[in-house]
Order: C-alpha cells, then structure tokens, then sequence
C-alpha cells in the first residue's frame, strides 16, 4: 500500500470562483456563501507532490478549503490594498478550469501513473461535473 500523502485539488481554484462570485454580484460574499462554495466544489484526490505544480500552472497558491473564509478575507483585502483593476485578479471559474484540468492531465501523465484513456476519462468526468457547478453558481450569483 501506498503511504503517500493526498491532497484534493479543487478545479477551479476556490480564489478564482470566489472572486469571480463577488464581482459578479458586485458585493463581498457571506461567510456562508464561502462555506456553501467551498463544500460543493469539484476536486480531484492527487499526490501531495503535485500540489507545487498545480500552483506553478496557475502561477499562484488556491486559498486552503479548511481555512476559506479566512484566507479569502486577506485575498479579498490584497487585491483592494493593490489596487488591482476588477476582473483582472483571477482568471474566469471557466478558463481556470481548463487551465487546471489540463495541468492535472499532465502532471499524471508524465508519472505514468495511468493508461492515457484512463486519465482522460478521469479529467472528462471532473470537467462535467466542474462545468454543472459552474453552471449552478453563474445561476445564483447572476444579477437578478
């Protein structure tokens, strides 16, 4: 058996959905919302020793899901101190997605771990179900 440790790579990342939600909403949100976010989001188990390449793939840590209200209030706050132009933070749930499923797909690959039709029937069951939160959330979150 396997003693290596496991982490669950949310895809897309929780600061990409969490600020897209609130510019698109055009207010911060509810530590429950955070709460609601970030127990429905899409992951995929990997390797601990992937989680540095994930971050390198989209060139900046995701904030923890066990500490997500916290470390979104101090994301949220760094972006404001920097002045950072709205939008321009993270990139969109749905582009980051892709960005990370294809991260994801390679990383395993290049270890050999799987067949290649294994993997890509792994990556296209977590896309769909990424794409159908995605889809729940650009519902809820849309100006009403």
């Amino acid at each position: 058996m396997n003693d290596e440790p496991l982490f669950a790579a949310i895809v897309p990342s929780l600061a990409s959905i969490f600020y897209w939600a609130e510019a698109t909403r055009g207010a911060p949100l509810v530590e429950e919302e955070v709460a609601l976010i970030t127990s429905q989001a899409p992951s995929m188990i990997l390797p601990e020793r992937f989680r540095d390449q994930l971050d390198k793939a989209r060139s900046y840590a995701d904030i923890d899901p066990e500490a997500s209200w916290d470390q979104w209030q101090y994301l949220r706050s760094e972006i404001v101190r920097q002045g950072v132009a709205a939008g321009k933070a993270f990139p969109l749930p749905r582009s980051q997605l892709a960005t990370d499923l294809n991260a994801i797909r390679l990383m395993v690959m290049g270890e050999g771990l799987h067949k290649p039709e294994v993997i890509d029937h792994q990556i296209a069951a977590l896309s769909g179900v990424a794409s159908n939160v995605l889809a729940v959330m650009e519902d809820y979150f849309a100006p009403k």
